[in-house]
């Protein structure tokens, strides 16, 4: 009985030592797959981190951009209210067609040109503005001309040379025959509709 019980403790030993060794070896390829897969995690968790962070700089020098052209834009629409206040200061509230051709005159005979004729053209609307046509025919050699124009730039009033036309008259002589289109800018409607003419006497 002695015998036989010492075998089945001996197997029983034996079998106690093969279930630690195989709940060892569960424990310790349990242990490695776990350490592979929070590895893997980790990795993963830092490739997201890292694509997050470059987002983060893509979004950040984009909004640097948007912020550097938010600044240009409000500067341009600085400029543009003080060029608008500038406009509207050339523009009278009516046309003053007369005026307008006795400060023409004053400067075309500070440059040796003649004025012949001064016609007055229609009024268009243009937006809630409008614009008055006028036609001056005169002579001029062609320095006067240039200086005329320069100094027809720097008028206050704004308006705008539609069209010139330049006609020689006879070979060699210097004046030339001119054809000038204008286009006054006024606020309101002008109440002359007759034609102008002569008003430089």
């Amino acid at each position: 009985m002695i015998f036989f019980g010492g075998q089945a403790d001996h197997r029983c030993h034996r079998l106690n030592q093969w279930g630690n060794t195989i709940c060892a070896f569960v424990c310790v390829v349990s242990g490695l797959l776990m350490f592979l897969a929070i590895e893997a995690y980790y990795r993963e968790r830092q490739a997201a981190v890292c694509l997050i962070d470059q987002d983060q700089q893509v979004l950040l020098a984009e909004f640097k951009n948007l912020q550097q052209q938010m600044e240009g834009l409000c500067e341009e629409e600085i400029r543009l209210q003080n060029l608008l206040v500038t406009l509207h200061g050339r523009i009278p509230d009516d046309a003053d067609e007369v005026r307008f051709l006795e400060q023409v005159v004053s400067i075309a005979d500070e440059n040796d040109i003649q004025i012949h004729e001064f016609q007055r053209g229609d009024v268009l609307p243009v937006g809630e503005l409008y614009r008055t046509q006028i036609q001056l025919t005169g002579t001029s050699t062609y320095e006067g001309l240039c200086r005329f124009l320069f100094r027809m730039r720097q008028m206050e009033r704004l308006f705008d040379i539609d069209e010139l036309l330049i006609q020689a008259q006879e070979p060699g002589q210097d004046y030339q025959t001119i054809s000038m289109s204008l286009s006054i800018v006024h606020a309101s409607p002008s109440l002359l509709t007759s034609t102008v003419a002569g008003a430089m006497r």
